[in-house]
């Protein structure tokens, strides 16, 4: 499962820190099921180091990937996962575009762009929005749940 957490723009409330409670459920959940890999770009070791005390969960990172400037091979990795879960960046569209199943993790009030459609989006039919329901309220997104497909709740 690839992650991405945190965007360089964007405004407030499009990041979902890694050290914010909503994660607890979702790598508590996941823990020991699924691998981990980041699509994050920009440094990630602080977060990926926090995630792995915490939760006892591993992020792979390939340093490799320049997920910057090379989104050939950020493609190529994405494509290989069985699921993306990212906050609204260049990694959800890559996915979206190669249909891979992701979830879209949106804050309150998302660029109009993810308006389109409520519990889909209707240019990347294998994306499923997850938005906030209070401004900066990460914790309503998560239902803890067994499947993996449902991990998410929808808003």
């Amino acid at each position: 499962m690839g992650l991405a957490w945190r965007s360089e723009g964007g405004g407030k409330g499009k990041s979902c820190d890694l050290k914010n409670v909503v994660w607890a459920k979702f790598f508590g959940e996941l823990r020991g099921r699924v691998r981990f890999v980041s699509l994050q770009h920009g440094e990630t070791q602080d977060d990926i180091n926090f995630i792995r005390w915490k939760y006892g969960v591993e992020i792979y990172q390939d340093q490799n990937i320049d997920t910057w400037s090379d989104l050939d091979t950020v493609a190529a990795q994405v494509a290989t996962l069985d699921y993306v879960v990212s906050i609204s960046t260049t990694v959800i569209h890559v996915a979206g575009a190669l249909g891979v199943p992701s979830w879209v993790l949106l804050k309150n009030e998302p660029y109009l762009h993810w308006k389109a459609g409520n519990q889909v989006c209707p240019w990347y039919p294998t994306v499923q929005p997850v938005r906030q329901k209070n401004p900066d309220e990460w914790d309503s997104t998560i239902k803890v749940d067994p499947s993996v497909k449902t991990i998410f709740q929808r808003v």
